[in-house]
């Protein structure tokens, strides 16, 4: 009998080894086949392989003296550090930008895998299934196959998440401590502390009276390690100041109706989302409908305290960040992992057979008929499974149309050869500025990483910048480029060049070097 034991638990155990090796497998090949070409959808990843490439051969960047129109070479911090000392292996062994995509396979691929132990360890229905949902999420996937540290962000929530579910608050304060170094996002982890602190009073209130242990600790452990984490830094006490900037003034503020910021800042259409992303908002519409059918039933009495705490919190944390995203589309990598999760608990909690019968029959009544009921189902299968393989293949074609490795390493070749050391690149747009920055770190620039800081910097300046990059400058150019700027190298990227080429064109005091991939002058 004994050794039948051993044997049923060491099935199990291969059953458990399998399903992690699946599924490692299948996101591996998946996010391998979303990277493998020579082109970046994102501009941001030249940026994180340079600033990487840097780190290799003089060490911590600190002194960031290329933008010296913004506010950044005084208050510059690299608020993704540990992101860019994980791209260190990949950038020193291979080519820096073929790098980054494989270090952003490695990064995803561990982040499916640890969302699907999260679900594992909650003892989760089908979490092997909700694994693939969230796989299938074509939003989510476009958002987290971008080089950046979106999906170590997600590795460093769902590690919060498993701290504070386990109540492991030291452990909680450590993550938060390294979140900070690893990622901007990071006042994130106090605000789900906070949330999860909410619910679990809304908890005790709603099984009969406020609940007399609020989860205040891990509120506590993730402030406490988020402060120290930014007391402790190799760049305080100017991240202090980096961070008003980038997290209040571009993430909560946001100058985007005043000046140009970048695409994730601007809002996901509703109906976009709702075309991209449905099935994942089907099933969490479908296991509201069975949370509403225990309550109707009245099957909920046994359901403890943590149970509500926690599909309070992942159903209200769903919800906040689907209008986040409606706000802002840089909010779709957190938003479906959300949603997926607030899926796995309303079931895990209010699932039942009586439930289920309930909904059925109130479903029958509608569909008149047994076999209505299965085509339905069996539609609703077909169309999930088209929408993911379709998703795929329309984020592969998204991914495709971006920015090829060699972007403007000609026209950058030209320009630091017709310069010397440090001197000002006028370019046409902020966002180019990584691609720019990575194939020549001679020269200085006007703007970058995102126009806020060179509007904070000086809103005069940005102004004739704008205009100027713009077309609508009215005028003489030529000052304001040569004494304002201190320029005397102009790039105009192809996509500004009617625009803006209408200034120097014609113009003997700029002399045209280059004209294939955009155009550079020099100033006479």
């Amino acid at each position: 009998m004994a050794q039948i034991v051993k044997k049923v638990r060491a099935f199990f155990r291969q059953r458990a080894s399998f399903g992690y090796i699946l599924i490692g497998l299948m996101s591996a090949g998946l996010f391998s086949f979303l990277q493998a070409s020579s082109v970046f959808a994102d501009p941001d990843a030249f940026y994180h392989a340079k600033i990487t490439d840097l780190m290799l051969k003089y060490g911590v960047v600190k002194n960031f003296s290329w933008l010296i129109f913004t506010v950044l070479p005084q208050i510059y911090t690299d608020h993704h550090f540990l992101y860019h000392i994980f791209l260190l292996p990949f950038v020193k062994f291979f080519n820096p930008l073929i790098g980054i995509k494989i270090a952003t396979v490695f990064i995803n691929t561990g982040f499916i895998l640890i969302f699907y132990h999260f679900l594992k360890s909650q003892k989760a229905k089908w979490p092997g299934f909700f694994t693939f949902i969230l796989l299938g999420s074509a939003p989510f996937l476009f958002r987290i196959s971008l080089a950046k540290a979106n999906g170590l962000s997600l590795i460093f929530i769902m590690m919060i998440l498993l701290a504070l579910f386990r109540k492991k608050n030291f452990w909680l304060g450590i993550i938060s401590f390294f979140y900070v170094w690893a990622y901007g996002g990071w006042p994130l982890s106090i605000a789900l502390a906070g949330l999860y602190f909410f619910c679990s009073g809304l908890a005790g209130f709603v099984q009969g009276g406020w609940k007399k242990n609020l989860a205040w600790k891990p509120l506590l452990a993730t402030a406490t390690g988020s402060a120290a984490g930014l007391i402790i830094n190799p760049y305080f006490p100017q991240n202090i100041n980096f961070y008003w900037v980038q997290t209040i003034q571009i993430a909560v503020i946001n100058y985007g109706s005043k000046i140009g910021v970048g695409a994730e800042w601007y809002p996901f259409d509703f109906f976009n989302l709702l075309s991209y992303g449905w099935p994942v908002i089907l099933f969490f519409l479908l296991a509201i409908l069975f949370f509403a059918g225990t309550l109707m039933i009245k099957k909920y009495q046994n359901t403890g305290e943590d149970a509500i705490a926690r599909t309070f919190f992942f159903t209200s944390l769903s919800g906040i960040f689907f209008v986040l995203t409606l706000k802002s589309c840089r909010n779709t990598e957190y938003f479906f992992p959300f949603a997926v999760l607030a899926c796995s608990f309303l079931l895990k909690y209010f699932y039942s057979d009586d439930a289920h019968i309930f909904l059925k029959n109130n479903f029958l009544k509608i569909l008149k008929s047994e076999r209505n009921y299965k085509m339905v189902i069996a539609y609703v299968i077909i169309m999930v499974t088209v929408s993911f393989a379709g998703g795929i293949w329309q984020i592969k074609n998204d991914l495709l149309k971006g920015f090829s490795f060699d972007k403007y390493q000609e026209a950058m070749l030209i320009a630091a050869q017709n310069s010397n050391d440090s001197d000002i690149i006028f370019h046409s747009d902020w966002d180019d500025w990584p691609m720019l920055f990575y194939h020549n770190v001679k020269n200085n620039y006007i703007v970058g990483l995102d126009a806020t800081f060179m509007y904070k910097y000086s809103k005069d300046l940005f102004k004739k910048w704008r205009d100027i990059t713009w077309g609508d400058f009215e005028g003489d150019e030529y000052p304001i480029i040569k004494n304002d700027f201190s320029a005397s190298i102009i790039f105009i990227a192809d996509k500004d060049i009617d625009k803006m080429d209408k200034y120097f064109i014609n113009d003997s005091r700029y002399n045209l070097l280059y004209s294939k991939e955009g155009k550079v002058y020099k100033l006479n």
